[in-house]
């Protein structure tokens, strides 16, 4: 039975460490990764044990910090100091147990959760296994004590069993000055200096470390974990001495800086965090206390491959000086402050950790503290002989975690704990079997790129050499989607798979596979993008991973490629959406299907359907650079052989070039005007800025604007081809489309829509509209040059954006991000880079430019709309995407492409540029601005 102490005593604070375990417990009582745990074997006579137990009796009764629990307060947790709490040694009748029985005894009841409200929040396990001999196990909760806590109860305790007067004088209330101490400190003006440095150190950092482990990531984690111990060799800890005094570092700083690259290359990046303990006691007067006073710090590491061990090492240290400034900042606290971005699944800040614990006395224990100790190690006290008994504890807190600083044999020793919800044990054992390679090769040849070195031990690069050995197969060079349709066309009805006693023919998977891909599609996800796949494995999970395909392809499933050389098209392959019935279908081009269907995407996302009509003046501006000539074609071609009463009634209607934009009216119920207008390449680009002109004058509420394109006929085909602006990368489709690539030879022809809803800000605001970005300005200018050349010098092109930067009233330096045209012609790329330069000077201090035809195609007149939502997109989401197919840029040009993985915007400026051009000399600038506050409804 325990007593509160009396009311009229002050409780004590909590620190802010002890704040952020309690928070933790509280989620999750069952948690016992904050568990520190101390196990030995004793033989002893069983008076030694009620000496022991006296003295821990006497102990509880002297200091607070044995006494202390945590109840909920009313800003979080309140600690108490009970007056009398009774000591909780649990003990088990052992003889006759399996040794490795008892192991597994031992290890569940040292997890045994505490209740933090209810002290003492330490207790002991006594197994007797023979007459004379226990094993013990001593648990305290992290949040009450620290490991430096534990060694001084030890050597406390062991003093007063030998009657020799202890090193330490223990000071079991200090922890109450301390988190007072702490609490004016924060509230001051050096935490928030600190504070403001650590934000800048951190600013930026990645959001995650991904370590690709045996399973996925839970949504919350359990905190439950493994170990594996390791050791270096003897020769290897030998170097790390020496390594470490020619660099004026610790051997912890060398083994940090081994670390960091094994953590680089599981990863895949250069830029990454670890955590580290720190044993928060800089005051002497807390050298002597009980509690916990650890603290983690952030130490962030920079890995180039070119650069040589040594380097790697001086960094290591600047960065660990530098991370350990803000020691006094508590992580928990820390966090709050920075508000990083939170994941629920992950720590925040770091995933892996890096612990040096070594004890500055105790240490003829050593080896009482290792995993895998010294099996002949033995103590004498007191009369009673201590043998190690390794118990683990604290695994799960992150995903790695490597614990160092002792030694075995003259090598220094330690133990890997990880995330058993990502890792296997046998990829654990691999992991701490490559910690240790790569140290050992790190530190023999310091001076040598780290690219040159190896990244495994004698077993794993036999393992790694034993996969790429074997008989050689002739592999074909199509790439897998493709070789997947031709298998569609040779054999449809044949079985593709079997998953879960159900077959799947190869048309039932394309079929499926279409689905996915023009879900995608609909979700603005382009080719290049990263794509998470959730599915159970089974046919679903195929379909899902065949969806996401480039959509370049050889054409030549129609009957018109049997009598024309091969070509490229990037082809809409799923069907036009509910927006349209079958009849419908019949009495609609094709591009006027693939308009109506973005159109009725564009509407639901804008939330029009569901909003209140009133007296809502909706406009529409939709536009094509040919029109629909495959009806008009088809008409001539059916006079031609069958009469001039076979012709389709509906030929003209279908072949006009407003019968895009009329067909979206009827869809959307437009009563303030219909228009399409005709700019060539550009058409998609000027229908949104006349649509921005519409809602300025006032004629409009809301214009559904943008523009479309079926071009994929043999006439316009054999037209650019003859022009010679096709691509004749036939063997490889995916890569054909190369703007701006050095290497570039021509354009691959697409088709397809992108429509956007503009709407007045006061019509949008009245709604509750969600708003993805401003279109704030609008330029357009005439080469006058040539039909079918642009100006070779891009002055056109500078003309446009410099109208339409204007028109927006920002400056070319507030520009972040410019979408181009990027035919992947070799003319036309050079006369708009020419034309980017000449705006914003050169590819350093220009904005970031990305060529969505690298992936989509060029689709003519809608391809200035499609890539206008791909600008929007890339504002709204903070990112741009990458330009496909894009190795080098042409020597005379100075452009910043973005390319190889998406890159994301920095800082304020959220202004943005989608730059167009047709035949003709046509040209189109569009300034776009973000909205801040709406990024992220």
């Amino acid at each position: 039975m325990t007593t509160a102490s009396p009311a009229a005593a002050e409780p004590p604070p909590v620190n802010a460490q002890q704040a952020g375990l309690w928070f933790i417990h509280e989620t999750d009582p069952q948690c016992s990764a904050y568990h520190i745990v101390f196990g030995a074997e004793v033989t002893a006579d069983a008076g030694l044990g009620r000496r022991t137990e006296a003295i821990l009796r006497d102990l509880m009764a002297e200091h607070d910090a044995l006494r202390v629990c945590f109840q909920p307060g009313e800003n979080g947790p309140a600690q108490r100091v009970q007056e009398s709490v009774p000591l909780d040694i649990r003990h088990t009748d052992a003889r006759g147990m399996d040794p490795e029985a008892l192991r597994d005894r031992v290890r569940t009841d040292t997890r045994t959760p505490f209740d933090l409200a209810r002290p003492p929040l330490w207790r002991i396990h006594l197994y007797r296994t023979a007459e004379r001999t226990w094993v013990f196990a001593a648990v305290l909760h992290h949040a009450a004590a620290d490991f430096w806590s534990l060694a001084l109860l030890l050597g406390e305790v062991r003093g007063r069993l030998e009657g020799k007067p202890g090193r330490f004088t223990l000071d079991g209330d200090a922890f109450a000055s301390y988190a007072e101490q702490q609490r004016t400190f924060l509230a001051g003006g050096k935490a928030a200096a600190l504070a403001a440095d650590e934000a800048a150190r951190l600013a930026d950092a990645p959001p995650g470390l991904d370590l690709y482990g045996d399973r996925p990531r839970p949504p919350a984690p359990t905190y439950e974990g493994g170990s594996v111990p390791f050791a270096l060799s003897a020769e290897a800890t030998d170097t790390v001495r020496e390594l470490a005094r020619e660099a004026a570092a610790t051997p912890y700083m060398v083994l940090l800086s081994a670390y960091f690259v094994l953590l680089s290359r599981l990863s895949g990046r250069s830029d990454v965090l670890v955590g580290t303990p720190t044993s928060g006691r800089l005051q002497r007067q807390y050298r002597d206390a009980l509690g916990n006073f650890v603290n983690t710090v952030v130490v962030r590491g920079e890995v180039e491959e070119t650069a040589t061990y040594r380097e790697v090492l001086a960094s290591v240290r600047a960065r660990v000086l530098e991370a350990m400034r803000a020691q006094e900042l508590p992580f928990p606290w820390l966090v709050r402050e920075l508000a990083p971005p939170r994941d629920p699944s992950r720590t925040p800040l770091y995933q892996a950790g890096f612990a040096w614990d070594r004890l500055p006395f105790l240490t003829d224990m050593d080896s009482f503290f290792l995993l895998d100790p010294d099996r002949t190690a033995e103590l004498a006290v007191a009369g009673a002989t201590l043998r190690p008994y390794p118990v683990p504890q604290q695994e799960g807190q992150t995903d790695l975690w490597i614990e160092m600083g002792g030694e075995r044999d003259g090598a220094f020793a330690g133990v890997l704990r990880y995330n058993t919800d990502i890792f296997e044990p046998g990829t654990a054992r691999d992991l701490a079997a490559a910690f240790v390679a790569t140290v050992e090769s790190l530190v023999r040849q310091p001076d040598a790129p780290l690219h040159s070195l190896a990244r495994g031990d004698e077993r794993q690069s036999a393992r790694l050499a034993a996969q790429g050995s074997g008989p050689v197969r002739a592999l074909p060079d199509a790439r897998l989607p493709d070789l997947f349709r031709d298998q569609v066309r040779r054999t449809p009805d044949a079985t593709a798979m079997v998953a879960d006693g159900e077959e799947w023919s190869y048309a039932r998977l394309l079929e499926r596979t279409e689905e996915v891909a023009a879900a995608l599609r609909t979700a603005g996800i382009a080719a290049g993008d990263r794509v998470a796949v959730m599915a159970e494995r089974g046919a679903p999970l195929v379909a899902a991973l065949l969806g996401g395909e480039n959509g370049i392809r050889l054409l030549d499933d129609e009957d018109w490629t049997k009598d024309m050389p091969p070509a490229l098209g990037g082809r809409v392959k799923a069907e036009p959406g509910p927006a349209l019935e079958h009849k419908q279908r019949r009495r609609l081009s094709r591009s006027a299907q693939l308009a109506v269907t973005a159109a009725a995407e564009a509407w639901n996302d804008a939330g029009l359907d569901s909003a209140p009509a009133g007296s809502r003046r909706v406009a529409v501006v939709v536009s094509a650079a040919l029109g629909d000539m495959n009806a008009m074609i088809s008409g001539w071609e059916a006079l031609k052989s069958r009469g001039w009463n076979r012709v389709p009634p509906l030929t003209v209607p279908m072949s006009m070039g407003n019968g895009s934009a009329a067909a979206v009216a009827l869809l959307v119920n437009a009563r303030a005007g219909v228009h399409a207008t005709v700019n060539a390449c550009s058409s998609g680009t000027q229908a949104l800025a006349t649509a921005a002109e519409l809602i300025r004058r006032g004629e409009a509420d809301v214009v559904v604007a943008g523009g479309t394109e079926a071009p994929l006929h043999p006439l316009v085909l054999a037209s650019f081809g003859s022009m010679r602006a096709l691509s004749k990368r036939l063997d490889d489709p995916a890569s054909a489309s190369r703007p701006y690539d050095a290497d570039r030879d021509g354009m691959v022809l697409g088709e397809g829509s992108g429509i956007l809803v503009l709407e007045s800000e006061e019509h949008a605001g009245e709604r509750g509209a969600r708003i993805y970005a401003e279109l704030a300005g609008v330029g357009s200018s005439s080469d006058a040059y040539d039909m079918v050349q642009p100006d070779p010098a891009g002055a056109g092109t500078a003309r446009a954006i410099r109208y339409s930067l204007a028109d927006a009233g920002a400056r070319p330096e507030e520009v972040v991000h410019l979408n181009a045209n990027g035919t992947a012609t070799p003319p036309g790329d050079a006369a708009e880079g020419h034309g980017i330069r000449a705006v914003f000077g050169d590819a350093g201090r220009g904005p970031s430019v990305s060529a969505n035809k690298s992936m989509t195609g060029h689709s003519l007149g809608a391809a200035g709309a499609i890539e206008s939502i791909a600008t929007v997109l890339s504002l709204y989401h903070g990112i741009v995407p990458p330009t496909r197919n894009f190795t080098r840029l042409d020597e005379d040009l100075s452009v910043d492409i973005v390319h190889g993985s998406p890159r994301k915007l920095e800082g304020e400026r959220y202004v943005a540029v989608k730059n167009s051009a047709g035949f003709g000399g046509h040209n189109v600038a569009l300034t776009f601005r973000g909205v801040p506050a709406r990024r992220h409804p």
